[in-house]
């Protein structure tokens, strides 16, 4: 058994005077603060995690970090309201307003706390009361247990929210694991397809140097001292056309002229003149 806790579960109840009490929250002694076996229709505070690594109970986020203060500072200042009834709601998952003693073992594992089972059972013992021949622990008994047990309860809440934030970094993890693939794959394929585009570029720009080169050559044919020269050309080889020709037709006549001669020598060798 707990050493805070005394063989005769009589104890004297000490003052917190640091325990936050709250309208409807209220944190007194056991014997001034004990309600009958009918007194469970307080709804169960709702235990929700959260983006931040907090809880929330009753729709009130209890995060990790309080009002500027880490939570390991609640393990000497003392606890909240708020902090109770989250672990109070891990225990009370189906909102019935009471622990049993399975429920309260079920707080000790969910927070890692390491109790023998003997422990947790006359811990719970000492806190609840009888309901339909079941020995349970109601919302309020909690309280009187917190505030026995303030390192217990500091240390379960401070662990559901470092679980809590585990579990939101892990998610996050793992979607950044994901983005950060896809990214990598969406870089690769901008990759090769810039392998692509500038093997392409590479190509397109000896293209355009190599027109570049031609169409100066054909821009210098087009220059006019070239033009002139050329017409001056073309100018000779219709000259020499021309003397062809002309030798051509001087050389038709002479043929015609020396086979009519030819023809006209037999006949001026027998002394006829032609008529």
């Amino acid at each position: 058994m707990d050493p805070n806790h005394t063989g005769n579960r009589s104890p004297s109840a000490p003052i917190i005077p640091y325990l936050s009490q709250r309208p409807g929250a209220s944190v007194g002694t056991r014997n001034a603060n004990r309600r009958t076996t009918n007194d469970f229709s307080n709804t169960a505070p709702v235990f929700h995690a959260n983006s931040s690594g907090g809880v929330t109970s009753n729709g009130t986020t209890v995060p990790a970090t309080e009002h500027g203060r880490n939570v390991y500072f609640g393990l000497t200042e003392g606890l909240t309201s708020e902090q109770v009834d989250v672990v109070f709601a891990v225990g009370d998952s189906n909102q019935q307003g009471y622990l049993t003693v399975r429920d309260l073992q079920g707080i000790f594992h969910t927070c890692q706390i390491q109790f023998p089972a003997d422990v947790v059972e006359d811990l719970h013992r000492f806190f609840a009361k009888e309901k339909r021949g079941e020995a349970v622990m109601t919302h309020q008994d909690f309280y009187e247990f917190a505030r026995e047990f303030v390192q217990t309860v500091s240390v379960a809440y401070l662990r559901l929210g470092i679980h809590e934030r585990q579990k939101v970094i892990e998610q996050e993890r793992r979607e950044n694991s994901a983005a950060v693939d896809e990214l990598q794959l969406q870089r690769k394929a901008l990759e090769e397809r810039l392998e692509a585009v500038q093997r392409q570029l590479t190509k397109e720009q000896e293209k355009k140097a190599r027109l570049r080169n031609e169409l100066g050559e054909l821009e210098r044919t087009n220059d006019p001292d070239c033009r002139e020269q050329e017409q001056r050309l073309l100018n000779k080889e219709f000259s020499v056309f021309q003397y062809r020709q002309k030798l051509h037709q001087e050389e038709k006549d002479y043929e015609r002229l020396a086979a009519e001669r030819r023809r006209r020598a037999p006949s001026m060798a027998l002394g006829k003149l032609p008529t």
